[in-house]
């Protein structure tokens, strides 16, 4: 059942995740993602709760909505794209076989089961494919957007056929920042932090807490994960990772990364042994 999102606070913008059937939509908030022990991973199920992962170990994503009239937004955006995917690389090293691709330049910013993988920098319509109606405008509140699309057909079940990823420049303002290379939004969150966190949902991952979707949300090692609404510094329990949708020590400018749980989801879902199956 989709839930609602709400408008940004002035410290932590509000992250949240509509599923529908076999439509996975997020949006980015305050992310901290620094390598330390966490909380679990969780990953994305379809409607019959069948966990998703991607056919191959590759995620290649073309880079739209760029502007001609903006070449330096436009340079520190795919930017901070490229540092969102080597860091996802970095994490895969040893231990997975995925590789995370990005394509620049590529001027369709369609978002539809197509087969082609895209993230999009929203600056005129914040809605899915800048159609501006109720059917497919996305709610003000959310930084960004992925929609995740996967095969309904009996053989290969939860297998991710198409990943989208929509970033909002219609509500939010994404500035660069002087002091670092490097565009901050509200509250000072880095758009490589956002980038990273909706990767890590085009890759099968959901957020690593209960967000409301899914009754009695375990993580990967069977523990009870936290609600969504409780931010780092008042959960005893939860350690915040990329994935934890409310974390506000990014706001001190640390440096985000995927951390230590992404890290096994990665190894777990897409091993680098040909001899080992995936986790499914």
């Amino acid at each position: 059942m989709p839930t609602s999102a709400t408008a940004p606070r002035a410290t932590a913008p509000a992250l949240r995740r509509r599923r529908r059937l076999a439509i996975g939509l997020g949006a980015a908030a305050a992310l901290l993602g620094v390598p330390r022990p966490g909380i679990g991973f969780v990953r994305a199920r379809s409607e019959s709760g069948t966990p998703l992962r991607l056919q191959k170990p590759e995620l290649v994503l073309e880079v739209g909505g760029l502007d001609a009239q903006a070449p330096e937004l436009n340079r520190r955006f795919t930017t901070a794209v490229m540092a969102a995917v080597s860091a996802w690389n970095r994490a895969a090293a040893g231990c997975s076989a995925l590789r995370v691709r990005a394509k620049i330049g590529a001027a369709d910013a369609t978002v539809a089961k197509d087969g082609v993988n895209r993230i999009v920098l929203r600056r005129d319509v914040w809605a899915r494919d800048g159609k501006d109606d109720p059917v497919n405008r996305y709610p003000a509140g959310m930084l960004a957007v992925t929609t995740v699309r996967v095969n309904r057909g009996a053989g290969e079940p939860g297998v991710i056929v198409d990943a989208d990823i929509d970033i909002n420049a219609v509500d939010h303002r994404w500035r660069l920042d002087r002091t670092k290379p490097s565009i901050v939004g509200p509250a000072g969150i880095a758009l490589e932090a956002v980038v990273m966190h909706e990767i890590g949902h085009a890759l099968g991952l959901a957020h690593s807490c209960d967000d409301g979707t899914q009754a009695g949300l375990v993580d990967d090692r069977g523990a009870r994960v936290p609600d969504c609404g409780v931010t780092a510094a008042s959960s005893a329990d939860a350690q915040p990772g990329l994935m934890y949708p409310q974390s506000v020590a990014v706001l001190a400018g640390l440096h985000p990364t995927v951390g230590t749980d992404e890290r096994r989801a990665v190894c777990a879902i897409y091993p680098r042994s040909r001899t080992r199956a995936a986790i499914r």
